[in-house]
């Protein structure tokens, strides 16, 4: 996608993040994750230690980690959602950085004891290199021992390009166009909202692996798988499967 950068996806969506993906009602029907089972397996991990959350984004998931008493530090390449975060009263304690996930150069080394890169924030990076110049950057600023939790979705291998309806009001009209890659394990998307005011766009880049694609990441970058589900609640992951929660320990 022409003119596409790392901010760009948390620069598009800030004004609309929260209303699309904020409240209860439309992260479960987006089947995004609880944002209290995320903490809960967060605190169960990281043994009272700090946490990094990478593409931190409005703070979704960061905010519940911080209310179970966890120090979390949060990375995005986008300003205008770092902004978003820091106007919310919850996110006082949070400490933001901005920067490019896969290079957080502001971060001292053996510093955290969890890094979370969730809801496919990992696939936000869109090239191969960018992903594991990310894992390598995990396993510098974890402390030995740490952890590096990933959420991400199983890709598809029957997926083509199409259009679909994401929403329709009486006055609005939100459509998902969808350009797959396979050669590349790329998805373009563009989601547009068509109403009586005009048309808006909201562009996204995902290049996508499978979970052993990112276990041969990991294990080139000293990481060792621990545990894998298929959501936050520890439930088995299986051929079925359609994400997954991995856990890698840093040698």
């Amino acid at each position: 996608m022409k003119d596409y950068e790392v901010s760009t996806y948390g620069d598009s969506y800030a004004a609309v993040y929260d209303l699309w993906y904020g409240d209860e009602d439309s992260a479960r029907a987006k089947n995004l994750s609880d944002p209290e089972h995320v903490a809960r397996k967060v605190v169960e991990l990281a043994l009272g230690g700090p946490v990094l959350e990478l593409g931190i984004g409005s703070g979704r998931l960061a905010i519940a980690i911080d209310k179970t008493g966890l120090k979390v530090t949060g990375v995005d390449s986008s300003t205008l959602m770092l902004d978003l975060l820091r106007s919310k009263p919850d996110a006082q304690n949070i400490i933001v950085i901005h920067d490019d996930m896969s290079k957080c150069s502001e971060l001292e080394a053996d510093s955290y004891s969890v890094v979370l890169i969730g809801f496919n924030t990992f696939f936000n990076l869109t090239t191969k290199e960018s992903q594991q110049e990310c894992i390598r950057t995990c396993a510098r600023v974890l402390k030995p021992g740490g952890k590096l939790v990933i959420e991400a979705f199983v890709p598809v291998p029957q997926a083509t390009d199409h259009v679909s309806v994401r929403s329709m009001e009486v006055d609005q009209l939100l459509l998902d166009a969808v350009k797959v890659d396979p050669l590349n394990q790329t998805i373009s998307g563009q989601l547009v909202k068509m109403s009586k005011n005009g048309n808006e766009f909201y562009p996204y880049l995902l290049r996508y692996c499978t979970p052993p694609e990112i276990d041969e990441m990991a294990s080139a970058t000293g990481f060792d798988l621990v545990e894998r589900h298929q959501d936050w609640l520890n439930n088995t992951f299986n051929s079925e499967s359609s994400k997954h929660v991995s856990v890698w320990q840093v040698s």
